[in-house]
């Protein structure tokens, strides 16, 4: 088998048939890569005249005449096989050998560790180590450094729901209480959800800025969108904004109180049994927190725009995957479930697309208590999904 460079008409149709792809091994991502100047080549790993696997490598330059190639969770293929991948990587070497100001190459392979349940439960790939040999036997080093930690590194642990199958009743009521109740508190505030265009982006970057100084994470993990990402991913690249509208809210809210009103009187007129009376108590308590929101919007908007963004998501779409790569918000953002306003949209059109995952990107180690990041992995279980672990990233070296 060899390695060539093969047509992005190859290289779509070959991974379009795959049953696991993420987004930055698409045609789209290799057009952005051109776009921004990048040396960006497309590779097939060719059996006689069948390809047999694809990916996307990007060059990065090191110290001027050198370079480094980076193969973002790649290669693809129609077919999980480790011997088969260790055609690759004995094809992708020759290919290496006529590079000979490459010093070093990353790898991490989109391919399964095992599955850490929300209660701990591991489910190990039997075929893991049967890569990881595969890496080994071919130079590659297995590198234990946690993606938060060293710029380039992909993350080890993602957070998925799986939602192939469901329809849209059925996906929100396999969330968790917590979740479908935070959702339920921002459309009771008002918060709506609309998408930025590529001319709004700065909005998404400030409050990227406020939330790094908020939770201190590294800069190079904040992954704002860009204009040429939205050229050529295009529909597959969607920015929501969550945001709040004094009108909107205010007239949810008193439509709200209103309609309690009414129910309240209903009741009033029934004969006061024990359901009767506990509706009428549920009733009461329900409008009373209602009237204590519309306090809070008014006194909120005293000192605020009529209009006011709060949070904001990027996602990108894959044939088997809806990602949330990344998100960025405001202080205020927090008080008003801002961020399950995006996810309850999110979901929909997940559903909608028909895509097998709802893919809520980078977690920390679950089986690690004593980290800084654990408050991520603890919002994402909201959704009632799992942590899937990747082999991880790999290091070849020239010398």
């Amino acid at each position: 088998m060899e390695i060539r460079e093969i047509s992005p008409e190859e290289f779509s149709y070959y991974g379009a048939a795959c049953p696991d792809s993420f987004y930055n091994q698409t045609m789209a991502s290799y057009q952005v890569n051109l776009a921004q100047g990048l040396d960006s080549h497309l590779l097939g790993l060719y059996d006689a005249e069948s390809l047999r696997a694809v990916c996307k490598i990007l060059y990065l330059p090191w110290k001027k005449i050198f370079k480094t190639a980076e193969i973002y969770y790649g290669p693809l293929f129609q077919e999980s096989s480790p011997e088969l991948f260790s055609e690759f990587l004995t094809a992708l070497a020759a290919y290496f050998r006529k590079q000979p100001r490459l010093i070093r190459c990353r790898l991490a392979p989109l391919v399964k560790r095992s599955i850490i349940s929300d209660n701990m439960e591991i489910q190990e790939d039997p075929e893991a180590a049967f890569y990881d040999q595969v890496l080994a036997d071919h130079g590659f080093k297995h590198l234990e450094i946690p993606f938060q930690e060293q710029p380039g590194l992909q993350a080890d642990f993602l957070y998925i729901k799986d939602i192939e199958g469901l329809n849209e009743e059925e996906m929100f009521a396999s969330l968790s209480g917590k979740c479908r109740t935070n959702m339920r508190k921002a459309k009771s505030y008002g918060v709506q959800v609309r998408f930025l265009e590529a001319s709004e982006f700065d909005l998404f970057r400030d409050m990227l800025r406020n939330t790094i100084q908020r939770t201190g994470m590294p800069e190079f993990v904040a992954l704002p969108p860009t204009a040429e990402q939205a050229k050529y991913f295009k529909d597959d690249m969607l920015v929501p904004l969550a945001y709040l509208d004094r009108d909107h809210s205010e007239e949810i809210l008193r439509q709200e109180i209103a309609d309690y009103d009414v129910e309240l009187e209903r009741l009033a007129e029934q004969v006061q049994g024990r359901r009767t009376v506990r509706q009428i108590k549920d009733i009461t308590i329900a409008r009373k927190v209602d009237e204590a929101r519309l306090a809070e919007i008014e006194e909120y908007f005293s000192v605020h725009d009529k209009l006011v963004p709060l949070a904001s998501s990027l996602y990108f779409f894959t044939p088997s995957d809806c990602i949330y790569l990344s998100s960025a918000s405001y202080d205020d953002a927090f008080n008003f479930s801002a961020v399950y306003a995006i996810h309850e949209v999110m979901l929909k059109k997940a559903v909608e697309a028909g895509v097998k995952r709802y893919n809520m990107f980078g977690v920390t180690n679950p089986l690690v208590d004593e980290n800084d990041s654990a408050g991520v992995l603890n919002f994402k279980k909201n959704f009632n999904g799992y942590t899937l672990q990747l082999l991880g990233n790999y290091e070849w070296k020239r010398f």
